[in-house]
């Protein structure tokens, strides 16, 4: 069962490790080569058409400018012909309507795209006719009662002399008898002298002659639409979008911003090619659109090409990494069984690579290796000896503390045999005591330990002090499982002792108050004894700050514990930690120490 189970998890050989990184490393080389080569190429060939659709947008705006212009200045004609203001002044007079009909004639054989043009008198009492003329001659229009009547006529006469264009579809025409869609320049007519409103003009383009001059320029590809000023489509390649809003147009967001951005060319679309030119003069907008994925057609080939070098690259790359695999693992496969027969204890084993490249460097080391370890076996086998000894000289020396605690023990045991419980108690006090702080070995214990500690050891100071000597111990529960270092608050209470209680002849109290909040553990050792002179205060303080021991001589010795207690906290905690001391002569001494500590109790700076 085991070998079988070894054949099965047996790892991969390093021929076949190097085979499967290095293949498909070529693999993504040219997968990502071949990806951005195609990518640069589907940019370029967009980048091509979107500025070809904005020179096709450029050219159709211009023609719709020269158109608008030529109509702009038909209007100023009207407006300075002595016909036109002789019409707009009398009432049904035929031989100025004849004269004014010979000119505008003559002028509309030279305007193709114009095809009709209608004017209107704002007088009132003048009830004649309106007058009409296409490329036809006379024509027709609505009487001006219900043209009055018309959006068309309100935003006129609120444009004051400035043109005005719109859309005008079959069944909402001025044009009697005219059924085709018409975009129409509507503008006021002033009176020459005055400057006062006297008539309005109206010239028409049919939309479907505007739409054949610019689909002469347009792929069978390509989209366009001509939109005003407000969002309004005037005429589109696909009908079906005329005179409808702009903002329904599916690859358009936020045409408000269209509107106010002239030098806006193109429209960031995922599916479209969008561009885009504006017009200065009429406030009309050229869109040009074509579907990305029409183009992208042609890329097929590039893309198929891309396919089959990518696939025979790979299998270029196969062979080459199958050659240079046996190349370096030939070696390595030799090393090998020369290495299983050194396992066997077969020291005489040698290996000859030749070349001073990597492999033959590591036959050489190879060899100094197997040369070495048989020198080692000799010194490896004296270690041992040593080991032993030392192991057995280390249970010799657990002997005498588990020596000491059993016949403490024992003499604990006598005397409460004997009755004599007091120094039963005294015993068993100094047995915990020795326990405690040698706690095994360890250097960290629960506080709860160290609590014990401390009340074996104010036990015994209290037998000795009788009544002189009074403490109280305030913890929370939830501190007691935290692990702490061995002997942390002994130093200070057996310091708070010998120099607070013992040189006071009144009764004496340690109070020992431990809070634990935000992982950081806060201790407080509170006696009131003698105190400390405020300059040797000064001095016990700025040594704990500076991290720095006290001179050790007679005078400072007594406080030793106390830097000691610090440097300690700052190995195992870090610097981030704090110890002071508040003390008044002839009131007491307060040490505080808070330091972080995590919820395990063990936690190293």
């Amino acid at each position: 069962m085991s070998q079988s189970k070894i054949k099965i998890n047996r790892p991969y050989p390093m021929r076949w490790k190097l085979f499967l990184w290095i293949a498909p490393f070529f693999l993504v080389t040219i997968a990502i080569t071949g990806g951005f080569s195609y990518y640069i190429a589907s940019k370029l060939v967009l980048n091509n058409v979107g500025q070809a659709q904005y020179n096709l947008a450029k050219t159709s705006l211009d023609q719709f400018d020269y158109i608008a212009q030529d109509a702009i200045d038909f209007s100023n004609y009207l407006f300075l012909s002595m016909h036109t203001q002789q019409l707009l002044a009398t009432e049904n007079d035929p031989v100025v309507r004849k004269d004014l009909f010979s000119s505008l004639s003559t002028l509309m054989v030279t305007r193709h795209s114009m095809q009709s043009v209608i004017l209107y008198t704002l007088d009132p009492n003048n009830h004649q006719q309106p007058f009409a003329i296409n490329h036809a001659g006379i024509a027709s229009a609505i009487p001006f009662e219900r043209f009055a009547s018309s959006s068309l006529y309100q935003q006129t006469l609120k444009a004051d002399g400035k043109p005005v264009w719109a859309l005008m579809r079959a069944h909402e025409t001025v044009f009697d008898g005219d059924r085709q869609t018409k975009i129409v320049l509507s503008k006021v007519v002033k009176d020459s002298s005055t400057l006062d409103p006297k008539g309005i003009v109206l010239l028409g383009f049919n939309e479907s002659k505007l739409r054949e001059q610019y689909m002469k320029t347009v792929g069978k590809d390509n989209q366009i639409y001509v939109i005003d000023q407000n969002g309004l489509i005037l005429s589109a390649s696909n009908q079906e979008w005329q005179h409808k809003n702009a903002t329904e147009l599916p690859f358009i967001d936020g045409y408000e911003a269209l509107l106010h951005n002239e030098k806006l060319t193109h429209i960031d679309n995922k599916q479209w090619i969008v561009s885009h030119s504006s017009s200065n003069l009429t406030g009309w907008h050229v869109l040009v659109v074509q579907e990305k994925q029409q183009l992208l057609t042609e890329l097929k080939q590039i893309q198929t090409i891309t396919i089959l070098i990518m696939v025979a690259c790979f299998v270029v790359s196969l062979i080459i990494t199958w050659i240079a695999s046996s190349l370096i693992t030939n070696p390595l496969k030799k090393l090998l069984r020369s290495m299983r027969r050194l396992q066997n204890g077969d020291f005489s084993q040698r290996v000859d690579f030749s070349g001073q490249d990597e492999i033959g460097r590591l036959g050489e080391g190879y060899n100094n290796m197997v040369i070495r370890i048989k020198d080692l076996i000799d010194e490896v086998y004296a270690m041992q000896l040593k080991q032993r000894n030392a192991e057995l000289k280390t249970l010799q020396a657990q002997i005498h503390p588990h020596f000491l605690y059993n016949t403490l023990d024992m003499i604990c045991w006598t005397a409460q045999q004997r009755g004599q419980k007091d120094i039963s108690e005294l015993v068993y006090s100094l047995s915990n005591l020795f326990r405690l702080s040698l706690s095994e070995g360890r250097d960290f214990i629960t506080l709860e330990e160290e609590l014990e500690l401390i009340r074996s050891y104010l036990y015994l100071q209290k037998q000795r002090f009788k009544d002189r000597l009074h403490f109280e111990i305030h913890v929370p529960d939830e501190a007691l499982a935290l692990h702490v270092p061995k002997l942390l608050l002994q130093p200070l209470i057996e310091n708070a002792v010998i120099h607070g209680i013992e040189p006071l002849h009144e009764h004496g109290f340690i109070q020992v108050t431990i809070q634990y909040s935000a992982q950081q553990l806060s201790i407080e050792v509170m006696d009131n004894g003698v105190g400390i002179q405020q300059e040797r205060l000064h001095q016990i303080n700025q040594a704990l700050r500076q991290h720095s021991n006290l001179h050790r001589d007679q005078q400072s010795s007594a406080y030793f514990a106390l830097t000691n207690v610090k440097e300690r906290l700052i190995i195992i905690y870090g610097s981030d930690i704090l110890f002071h001391i508040t003390s008044t002569e002839g009131k007491g001494t307060l040490v505080s120490m808070t330091f972080p500590i995590s919820e395990g109790g063990i936690q190293y700076g």
